[in-house]
């Protein structure tokens, strides 16, 4: 997953930053939130390690993000969920999803940044039992909040942490 950064207001941008890292996975349903100070955001989505194709049947997805302060040339990332929060592939394709596609998780995916505090907040649908077995249950949303390490803040604004 790549973000792109502009230092002036949108006339130029950047060349791609990789958020993600590690073994090449796939990514769904990307979203950023801004922050208070200049470079700061909070970026979420769902990866897969299980293969790099989101299509693949083979995805165990997780919900993940990635918090950076400093226009992306650095990154505290953290896996929300440790379990899988959807088994198989995920459609984005909307209403034009085939039968054999995936559209459980929709578009109920969100990232936030409380304006008081700075810290993130996510909202992320997911459906943890494998399909597949018998009696699992519907999909669900759940929800994610910030309550530990740096905010996104003016005086965070431009520092390095890893």
């Amino acid at each position: 997953m790549y973000l792109f950064v502009s230092r002036d207001s949108g006339r130029h941008f950047s060349r791609p930053i990789k958020v993600n890292r590690g073994v090449p996975q796939a990514a769904q349903l990307q979203w950023i939130a801004a922050g208070k100070g200049r470079g700061e955001a909070l970026i979420g989505w769902y990866g897969s390690t299980a293969s790099p194709n989101p299509n693949s049947n083979k995805g165990r997805w997780r919900y993940r993000v990635a918090e950076t302060f400093d226009y992306g040339h650095t990154f505290l990332r953290h896996r929300i969920s440790k379990r899988p929060t959807h088994y198989g592939n995920i459609c984005n394709l909307g209403v034009i999803c085939g039968p054999d596609q995936d559209r459980t998780l929709l578009d109920f995916t969100t990232v936030a940044v409380n304006p008081r505090t700075g810290c993130g907040f996510t909202v992320f649908g997911g459906d943890p039992y494998n399909r597949k077995d018998p009696g699992a249950k519907p999909a669900a949303a759940y929800t994610s909040i910030q309550n530990g390490g740096p905010c996104l803040t003016r005086p965070n604004a431009g520092r390095h942490f890893r």
